[in-house]
């Protein structure tokens, strides 16, 4: 029987002003939920997932997003977050504390070099 991976929440900086900006948030949070399943956790990062579906710049639906997220984070064991981004992230900085504080996550700060250096090997279709 295989082991069951905790879960761990990802967060980094996911808006942007131009679009090779947002290119690179989404690249640094793939890279960031590589970097967690390689530490042995099953990656969970909302900012991805969510706006899939929900329109991050329509702030109804942001909100549904972040408290969706939230109810998620209380069931995660570990918090990886790319350092860099809570400089820049409002966002990335208020989940960092709600998984410090509220539910004391073990927490895993992660270098944009760090990420950089991360290789995919699966679809294409976020490029």
């Amino acid at each position: 029987m295989r082991k069951v991976l905790p879960i761990a929440y990802c967060a980094s900086a996911f808006r942007a002003a131009t679009p090779e900006e947002a290119r690179a948030n989404v690249r640094r949070a793939r890279a960031l939920c590589k970097y967690a399943l390689l530490e042995g956790f099953t990656p969970y990062a909302p900012h991805l997932l969510l706006t899939q579906f929900l329109a991050d710049e329509d702030q109804v639906q942001r909100e549904l997003g972040i408290n969706a997220g939230s109810d998620v984070m209380r069931h995660c064991e570990a918090f990886f977050v790319c350092e860099e981004d809570l400089k820049t992230s409002a966002g990335a900085r208020a989940e960092l504390d709600l998984a410090e504080f509220c539910y004391e996550l073990l927490i895993f700060r992660v270098s944009r070099a760090e990420l950089d250096a991360v290789e995919f090997t699966g679809s294409d279709v976020w490029e």
